[in-house]
């Protein structure tokens, strides 16, 4: 689940605040009834559109009725509307362990989690006049200066603590020969999309190096997204899953974790997608050369696998909005 953005006001720019609560709740009885084999849920970021303090307490019940465990991830309207000396304590309001964190799951827990915090460096989640909301201004004003699509004020980047913490989780996973998919609220790909993390450049190939990191999902662009990286050891899957707020049809979706096979399914926008994503990993002595994981990928370009289907994979950019 992603970009709940509940709160009590009317529609502006597509963006349907008062349907999240009914689409929530309906996305939860569906999980508690017939997804029996869950292991656990995520929401992506902007639980709401402002004011956790007030919205919060209409949302909890419901997230308390969810049968599996829960995660959340940080996103930049879960602090607007906040004084800014409970910044440090949004993340304990959505019952967060810290602002970033991880867990591992599955069988044998094959699988680390990563959840990170794009807000670090942001000009809306740190405090005036700190070390911090200082670098937010640098950034921000070095990416206008380079023209980048993604100097927006909305935008955020990692600190280098956090960069730092990543790696030795990323090392433990490696060493443990756990698998690696990692959350965060803003995209780090496609290129040169308005709603990526400031310092997207520097963290994917940080990321990419790793022969353990299968995937990142995220939300914060209210669109369906996906793009690639492709690597030595295996191709990295991005992506972004489609905001709730932004239409008065349903937005919610699963992902199937198979041995060579990542399925991403569910609705964007009222709209069913299937989509299968190669996990197979390169031939072990490192070389670049494909090991039958696909085909090229403009011949798939924007090619969508309906259900049911085998579980061929899909290497593609794709994009569904709202209004598509």
């Amino acid at each position: 689940i992603s970009d709940v953005q509940f709160a009590e006001q009317e529609e502006t720019k597509r963006r349907h605040f008062k349907l999240s609560l009914g689409k929530l709740k309906q996305a939860v009885e569906e999980m508690n009834a017939n997804r029996t084999h869950l292991d656990f849920v995520v929401h992506l970021g902007d639980l709401v559109d402002h004011s956790m303090e007030k919205y919060l307490p209409m949302l909890q019940p419901v997230l308390e009725s969810l049968k599996y465990p829960f995660y959340q991830v940080l996103g930049n309207h879960d602090f607007l509307m906040t004084d800014e000396k409970k910044f440090q304590k949004v993340h304990k309001m959505l019952g967060m362990p810290a602002r970033y964190y991880s867990f591992s799951t599955g069988p044998e827990k094959r699988y680390r989690f990563i959840v990170l915090d794009g807000n670090d460096i942001a000009m809306y989640s740190t405090l005036s006049n700190s070390p911090e909301r200082r670098e937010a201004e640098e950034w921000h004003q070095r990416l206008k200066r380079m023209r980048a699509r993604n100097a927006n004020q909305f935008n955020g980047a990692l600190g280098k603590p956090q960069i730092k913490w990543m790696k030795e989780q990323l090392d433990e996973a490696t060493t443990e020969n756990q698998r690696v998919v990692l959350f965060i609220h803003h995209p780090m790909r496609p290129k040169g999309e308005p709603t990526n993390l400031w310092n997207d450049l520097e963290i994917v190939p940080i990321i990419s190096a790793y022969k353990c990191v299968v995937a990142v999902v995220n939300g914060h662009a209210h669109k369906f997204l996906y793009d690639f990286h492709h690597t030595v050891h295996r191709t990295v899957h991005f992506i972004t899953f489609g905001g709730m707020v932004q239409s008065p049809f349903q937005t919610f979706g699963f992902m199937d974790i198979y041995e060579d096979v990542l399925r991403v399914h569910g609705l964007i926008f009222g709209r069913a997608i299937d989509y299968h994503y190669s996990l197979k990993e390169k031939n072990p002595s490192g070389s670049s050369s494909s090991s039958g994981d696909g085909g090229d990928a403009e011949k798939n370009k924007n090619k969508r696998i309906i259900y049911p289907t085998n579980l061929s994979p899909v290497k593609a950019t794709a994009t569904i909005n709202a209004d598509d």
